[in-house]
């Protein structure tokens, strides 16, 4: 029964576009098994207790202990300085809320944290998978995305630095892959979703938003290049179209019919109008035959 539902899949996806999901799902998890056990012999490096554990998350884990001890978005060096806007806020109160949970600067918050980082940078084989296939094809897409996921440095420094970057990957792999899908879409809900997680993106790391106009600038150019596929007014435009071709085409058949039947019936007249004929002569030579055979 399996092999039957797959087959049918598969016809229903022609030259490997359909990919199980059991292989992505191994793509995330052999992923977050190679990190978490590098982790292992790394997370040590955030307990270092010199400057007051400097080293746990930098300037992120100082705002991050500023907002778990009730001072705000505040103090990112060594010393009390009050509010900041030194650095985006999401990946800091992340790090609050698991310093909220596990303790500050604790073990228990440095294994959670960096886990959380492995998380991410392992899901971000699944955007990688799905652009690169929309692209590339489905081959491209299986080699990108087992790529990644054994990629040194994405495999690396998720789980040596607590830092956005992982995070903000995750995020703008999503923005690319939406991108590709906005080229092609008046839908509300896709243009509206997009924009929420632009601005989420832009509140983990900054960075992100320098390569929005540039999105925004292909997306335009092909969207006046080439018309909308799946816009209402386009497929109302389509479907006229398609109801005058059948209209036409039933039309022409038509008359190509009654046109055939006319040269049949023609032809079948002709055939025995020349059979009578042929007939006639026949009869009369055998008559004179007979005369002078008297």
């Amino acid at each position: 029964m399996r092999a039957r539902q797959s087959h049918l899949v598969e016809s229903a996806y022609p030259g490997g576009a359909w990919t199980p999901v059991r292989t992505l799902f191994l793509m995330v998890v052999a992923g977050l098994t190679v990190r978490l056990i590098v982790m292992g012999f790394l997370y040590t490096e955030q307990l270092d207790p010199r400057q007051d554990h400097f080293r746990f998350g930098f300037e992120t884990g100082r705002i991050a202990r500023s907002i778990a001890q009730g001072e705000g978005f505040s103090s990112p060096l060594y010393e009390k300085t009050g509010p900041t806007a030194w650095m985006t806020p999401v990946y800091p109160y992340i790090i609050a809320g698991f310093f909220r949970v596990f303790g500050i600067y604790t073990k228990a918050a440095a294994l959670a944290i960096l886990s959380f980082n492995a998380l991410t940078s392992a899901l971000t084989c699944l955007p990688i998978f799905f652009f690169a296939r929309k692209s590339f094809g489905a081959h491209v897409a299986k080699w990108a995305g087992w790529t990644w996921a054994f990629f040194p440095y994405s495999v690396y420094f998720p789980v040596e630095r607590i830092w956005e970057t992982w995070l903000a990957t995750l995020l703008f792999s999503l923005l690319f892959l939406i991108a590709l899908k906005l080229e092609n879409t008046d839908q509300i809900s896709v243009w509206v979703g997009a924009g929420l997680l632009w601005g989420l993106a832009a509140l983990t790391s900054a960075v992100v938003v320098s390569v929005l106009p540039f999105l925004q600038w292909r997306i335009s150019y092909l969207r006046h290049k080439q018309p909308v596929t799946d816009s209402p007014a386009q497929v109302g435009r389509d479907s006229d179209r398609g109801k005058e071709w059948f209209a036409t085409s039933g039309a022409e058949s038509r008359a190509a019919e009654e046109e055939q039947a006319v040269e049949r019936s023609g032809a079948e007249s002709v055939a025995r109008v020349t059979a009578e004929r042929l007939g006639s002569v026949s009869q009369r030579r055998s008559a004179a035959v007979a005369n002078r055979a008297r």
